[in-house]
């Protein structure tokens, strides 16, 4: 992609939007035995962790789908929202016509539990590009505001499947593919484009985990989870209210609350959702008795921040997630590390997932941390620490072949412990266990209204100038990736110097022009204006 001297040093064409909604991918196959307090629990769970709505995950013909006249009663009742997100992928029962979506979307829009954008009902898909031409005249049957998942063509393919048809784009890419964690080039290719076609609706993913073990259904891999949930949800909050290169993100979608199958749920564990695990042919059960509601302790201080950049602590938190083995430890039951099944080169499962302790912390003020397993207890460090000193503290730490029950103690504040010790095994479970501990208030607050970002890099030849550029408030989003935001930096002096790609490389135009101003001695920027510009034909982040 071109990285315009007009975006990155301007920033033009960068507008607010309005507050950034937040929702959570909810699999109504798994609902087949919801009752009143089932439904009822789920959406009181999500409404209090700052979620705006379930985006409801209906696939053509499946009994569930019973469940949705209950769903969008209890749904007025609890004060919640829901919206359909039409999965085209799933098609034992055939795919979805034009006729019943139609009919559907017309049958629940006016309900007041149905969420509306623009004042139009909202709807989604899990992929399902081949429609696309379908959707010109659902549109205009049913007045809804249409942001489907074409993940599978990417972002500009995916405007071009029905151009002008789609208000917005989704993006399923919520786990880094291989041993390079997760970074944002892959939203910033749908904000371009998205922008360039005047529809600059972008609804960004965020997931825990990957991990699935189900051969009826020809799965058996996982993606790298670890630091992600918090490596996230930084990122949210950069492209949410901090970057202006382009219209931040109208919506962000949690995958998942309750899909066990592939162990990114959120939600709480309800046993007789679970089937998932029985009728996929999983060699073990890997989600009962995993808990991961832990990944919700954080989301109203996070959700609030990411829609109004302003947010209090409240009560202050420990969060623990791990496995209970190395992941050699034992039968890996065949899963792999990424998927060959997705254009992907296949890792063992090791080299993707780290034998290590995670743990975050929301916080009123720095503590020091702890960390033991069985009889061992040494101090922890935090990797990550807020500009502020308000906010959420992480870190890891490696269990290096230690055994026992596993504890981290924020000083002054809560010890997390896990229920399950580190120990033996006869199949890894890839899926993380997850605990938290509250403590006491604070009613300390963090604005981010005006922050800027103080720590980033790039990815090949950009990664020493994005490092210089980041770290002082000037991280475009085409070319480098935020990981921390704080309070504007002290400022270099200004050396009133233009700067230059060195060979003429235009995509390094914006941030040599800044960067050279600010002292970058780097061999990719001259003063020398290039007698020969060019823009490469290959994205560099590729």
């Amino acid at each position: 992609m071109h990285l315009s001297r007009a975006f990155l040093v301007l920033g033009l064409g960068a507008t607010k939007a309005a507050a950034l909604a937040v929702f959570a991918h909810f699999m109504v196959g798994n609902t087949l035995s919801y009752l009143d307090a089932d439904w009822n629990a789920d959406m009181t769970a999500a409404k209090l962790s700052g979620i705006d709505a379930f985006a409801l995950n209906i696939a053509k013909g499946e009994a569930a789908n019973a469940q949705i006249n209950l769903a969008f009663s209890v749904a007025n009742t609890v004060g919640f929202k829901l919206f359909f997100s039409f999965d085209y992928a799933e098609r034992s029962h055939g795919t979805w016509g034009q006729a019943e979506v139609t009919a559907l979307i017309n049958t629940w829009k006016g309900s007041s539990a149905y969420y509306q954008h623009l004042s139009k009902p909202l709807v989604s898909t899990f992929e399902g590009p081949e429609f696309a031409s379908q959707w010109g005249a659902i549109k205009s049957a049913t007045g809804c505001f249409f942001v489907p998942d074409y993940s599978s063509k990417g972002a500009r393919d995916g405007l071009l499947m029905a151009p002008g048809v789609p208000d917005g784009l989704f993006s399923w890419a919520a786990w880094p593919a291989g041993t390079i964690g997760m970074n944002t080039y892959g939203d910033a290719s749908y904000m371009q484009f998205l922008a360039q076609a005047g529809k600059p609706t972008y609804m960004m993913p965020i997931s825990p985990a990957f991990y699935t073990n189900l051969p009826n259904y020809n799965k058996n891999w996982l993606w790298q989870g670890d630091d992600l949930w918090f490596v996230r949800w930084v990122q949210v909050l950069f492209l949410t209210q901090v970057q202006t290169d382009f219209a931040p993100p109208v919506f962000a979608q949690i995958i998942s609350w309750n899909d066990y199958g592939e162990s990114h749920y959120i939600g709480p564990i309800t046993a007789k959702a679970t089937y998932a695990i029985t009728n996929g042919g999983a060699p073990f059960n890997y989600v009962t008795n995993r808990p991961h509601d832990g990944f919700r302790s954080f989301l109203p201080f996070l959700t609030s921040l990411a829609k109004t950049g302003v947010a209090t602590v409240g009560t202050q938190k420990v969060t623990i997630w791990y496995r209970n083995s190395a992941a050699t430890a034992c039968d890996q039951a065949g899963t792999v590390g990424n998927t060959c099944s997705q254009y992907q080169i296949e890792y063992a499962p090791g080299a993707l997932a780290q034998d290590k302790i995670f743990y975050s912390a929301l916080l009123g003020a720095p503590a020091t941390v702890t960390i033991s397993i069985g009889a061992d207890t040494w101090a922890g460090v935090w990797a990550e620490t807020p500009a502020t000193g308000v906010g959420i503290y992480h870190g890891s730490a490696d269990v290096s072949g230690r055994t026992g029950q596993v504890k981290v103690t924020v000083a002054g504040i809560a010890t997390a412990v896990g229920a399950v010790s580190i120990g033996d095994c006869t199949k890894v479970n890839f899926n993380p266990y997850v605990y938290t501990e509250n403590a006491g208030s604070s009613s300390a607050s963090v604005d981010i209204r005006n922050h800027v970002c103080i720590r980033g890099y790039g990815a090949g030849s950009f990664f020493n100038i994005c490092q210089f550029s980041c770290k002082i408030g000037y991280c475009p989003v085409t070319a480098c990736v935020c990981t921390k935001i704080g309070p504007p930096p002290a400022m270099p002096t200004p050396l009133f110097k233009n700067g230059y790609p060195t060979d003429g490389n235009r995509n390094f135009d914006g941030l040599c022009g800044f960067a050279v101003n600010y002292g970058y001695k780097g061999t990719e920027c001259s003063t020398t204006k290039p007698a020969s510009p060019f823009t490469p034909t290959k994205s560099p982040f590729l």
